[in-house]
């Protein structure tokens, strides 16, 4: 740095005094300016990063927020400062050799102005700005989302009512998603041509079985399974095992039909007693077929008279 200069006329203590004071001065404006560059750097690096940003992504749109003019504060007080600094260096070396009170006074104008300084010094030193990140896009519909040629997005109409619902998942193909809430029971039901299948793949669920096929080896005889999510199974049912599920908890089960569409289901009263089957507990809720199906008697002749 510039050696500094200060007349001869004022004492060593007092020279060095100034000295110091000019020099930490110029040591501020120097920071200043240097933390000046770099925050215009910086912000030269943020904006050419978003301009490939948006290059990339023509829908990512990021508008940097007008930045604080603080900085040009700090240019027009410097140099006023700086002057006064100046004239007054030059009033308190005049004024030394007359009397001490101008130098005490000089010495306070100094030592405010020194302040000052610091207090522009300060406030300039603004953060660098951060632009925010831009809101995510508002999701659309599945329909209106555009994909790959021939990838079809399907939507799978559900049947609900106070037990959970009933979805058919591949129509083509006989396969439904049947929700059921804790309680639910769905059945009596059986086919006269079509095997069912039945996977419990979320909750618990027990399935009621009777067998109504004339000369099985198992005919008129009832059974109970326990189903759980835990452990997957599938339970394959020949056509003319009626069939029904208790839900023992929230349970979701995959249903599938080999014959949908050519067989007719026919269906009986869940409690009738020539079922021969103890449920878990007393149905919450049967939907309105299940609660007005006819005896076991009834299904088992509608059934001969199928086949």
């Amino acid at each position: 740095m510039t050696e500094l200069l200060v007349p001869g006329i004022v004492d060593d203590p007092f020279r060095e005094h100034y000295r110091e004071l000019i020099r930490s001065s110029l040591l501020r404006t120097i920071e200043a300016e240097t933390a000046e560059r770099s925050s215009r750097s910086r912000r030269r690096r943020v904006e050419r990063s978003l301009a490939v940003l948006a290059d990339d992504q023509a829908a990512l749109v990021v508008e940097l927020p007008p930045a604080v003019p603080v900085r040009s504060r700090l240019r027009v007080a410097a140099p006023v400062v700086w002057g006064l600094a100046v004239v007054l260096l030059v009033v308190d070396t005049i004024a030394f050799g007359i009397t001490s009170l101008a130098t005490g006074i000089a010495d306070v104008a100094v030592v405010a102005l020194t302040g000052v300084w610091f207090a522009v010094s300060l406030e300039g030193r603004a953060a660098v700005v951060v632009p925010e990140a831009p809101p995510a896009e508002a999701e659309r519909p599945l329909d209106e989302i555009e994909g790959i040629d021939g990838v079809e997005v399907l939507p799978l109409p559900m049947q609900r009512d106070g037990g959970g619902h009933v979805t058919d998942l591949l129509p083509s193909d006989g396969w439904q998603a049947v929700s059921c809430r804790a309680g639910t029971l769905r059945g009596m039901h059986a086919h006269a041509r079509g095997d069912d299948l039945r996977i419990v793949v979320q909750g618990r669920a027990a399935l009621g079985l009777h067998d109504l096929r004339p000369g099985s080896p198992t005919e008129r005889r009832s059974a109970l399974l326990q189903l759980s999510g835990d452990e997957y199974c599938a339970v394959r049912i020949p056509a003319g095992v009626a069939h029904g599920v208790y839900a023992l908890s929230d349970a979701l089960v995959l249903v599938g039909v080999s014959a949908r569409g050519e067989d007719e289901e026919l269906g009986c009263v869940w409690n009738d007693p020539g079922l021969g089957i103890e449920w878990p507990g007393e149905p919450q809720f049967l939907s309105d077929r299940d609660r007005h199906a006819g005896p076991l008697s009834v299904l088992a002749e509608e059934f001969a008279h199928t086949v």
